[in-house]
């Protein structure tokens, strides 16, 4: 039988063992929920500052001039969402925000900070506080993406399905801040819709115009890509993500010029139809010219020679015939091979101008009528897996549709690799 002072003793005993290892427990629960919460405030605080500083930056603006107020503005929404002595907090410490831009244009806004939060139990420990950190990186980057579509006479066949899925390209974007515009081309390109932040909203919408798409004609694809490369230019905004995507059904074959004149040439300048070739500014006379008896013949590359020198050195937009394919020297003369190559140097010497710009492009090859270019069109695309991939310009890609039911597969993927990279 145990004594009544053994029984108060094994009491004694339980509570000096309840208040060191319950009450410690009990105690290191409640510091570590309040530095669980400090730790989600904390972290909140920096992904709103850097999301605030981020949204400061205003694309269509020069990019040096605008990194330290949205420096400044990071670290006012940093405080706001976590005051100096929030939670008993000491020593919180914000370094300068870091702003970025990439060579592909992406503004990157990146946040660290951190403080010591008081702890209430743990100080019995040795351990007063807790030391806290937290970063967080935003990036920021609108997309300004011109459609150049082939509306050739090629594309007769398909023209619905290429409104279709263009249509559905369109609606992968968000109105009043992504911006698109369209350009179609066929023996010349046309700017058929101006490049707006209203495209779904404003009147008529993108799709609007696109509905009323018809296909005809040769395929001027260096006038397309000079087109869509104006319009870029012109939005001047120079941090969004610029990209034109480029769709065609075939081989460019079509180049517009001021032609030369020969001697006693009964043409005047009117029109050069041959194959492709188009003469692209007649004299101002020609109003007082019968048309019939000006016209040149077309559909023969050896007649135009009766009435033109040669093939200029460059077209009417100064992109060069000569580059990509290569001709024999001296003037280049009048045939179909001639014909053909200029076209394509001229499209090649376009698309390299718009990338020497920073502008993405994209292309898309339709297979089934008449065939596609795939080193072209990755050359254009400046595409990694081109051969003679530049990487001092920007990349971009190719996609092959072999018929016409899988080109919404091309501008869907499309569509996800710019929304990927405009995040």
């Amino acid at each position: 039988m145990r004594a009544s002072g053994e029984r108060g003793a094994a009491l004694l005993l339980f509570i000096v063992l309840t208040l060191l290892v319950v009450l410690p427990l009990i105690g290191l629960a409640i510091d570590g929920g309040v530095a669980y919460f400090a730790q989600s405030r904390l972290t909140s605080a920096v992904d709103a500052a850097a999301l605030a500083g981020a949204r400061s930056l205003n694309v269509g603006e020069d990019f040096d001039p605008q990194t330290t107020p949205a420096k400044r503005i990071a670290v006012q929404y940093f405080y706001a969402n976590f005051p100096s002595g929030f939670l008993n907090s000491t020593n919180t410490t914000v370094p300068d925000p870091d702003v970025e831009i990439s060579d592909t244009h992406t503004i990157t806004v990146s946040m660290q900070a951190s403080t010591d939060v008081q702890l209430y139990f743990m100080p019995i420990l040795g351990h007063p506080t807790v030391h806290l950190t937290a970063s967080a990186v935003t990036a920021r980057r609108d997309a300004n993406i011109i459609l150049a579509l082939d509306r050739s006479g090629s594309m007769a066949g398909v023209c619905g399905v290429l409104r279709d899925d263009a249509e559905n390209f369109v609606s992968r974007f968000v109105d009043s801040r992504d911006q698109l515009g369209l350009v179609t081309f066929m023996g010349s390109a046309n700017l058929d819709f101006a490049a707006t932040k209203t495209f779904k909203s404003g009147t008529p919408t993108l799709t609007d115009t696109l509905q009323k798409l018809k296909c005809g004609n040769e395929t001027g694809s260096a006038d397309a890509l000079r087109l869509a490369h104006e319009q870029l230019t012109n939005i001047k905004e120079p941090t969004a993500l610029n990209v034109i995507v480029f769709f065609t059904d075939g081989v460019p074959n079509g180049f517009t010029a001021n032609f030369p004149l020969i001697a006693g040439s009964t043409c005047y300048g009117y029109i050069a139809n041959g194959g492709g070739i188009y003469d692209a500014k007649p004299p101002t006379s020609i109003d007082s010219i019968d048309r019939a008896k000006a016209s040149c013949p077309g559909g023969s590359q050896a007649k135009l020679g009766d009435y033109y020198k040669a093939i200029p050195e460059v077209d009417f937009w100064g992109n060069s015939a000569r580059g990509y394919t290569s001709l024999p020297d001296g003037p280049i003369s009048f045939s179909n091979n001639n014909s053909d190559a200029v076209s394509m140097n001229a499209a090649e010497d376009a698309a390299s101008k718009a990338r020497k710009d920073g502008i993405i492009i994209y292309t898309i090859g339709l297979g089934s009528n008449g065939g596609v270019d795939k080193a072209f069109l990755q050359r254009v695309a400046n595409d990694p897996a081109y051969v003679s991939y530049n990487s001092a310009e920007p990349g971009g890609k190719f996609y092959y549709s072999p018929n016409a039911s899988q080109l919404n597969a091309a501008f869907q993927s499309i569509a996800s690799d710019i929304l990927r990279i405009s995040q």
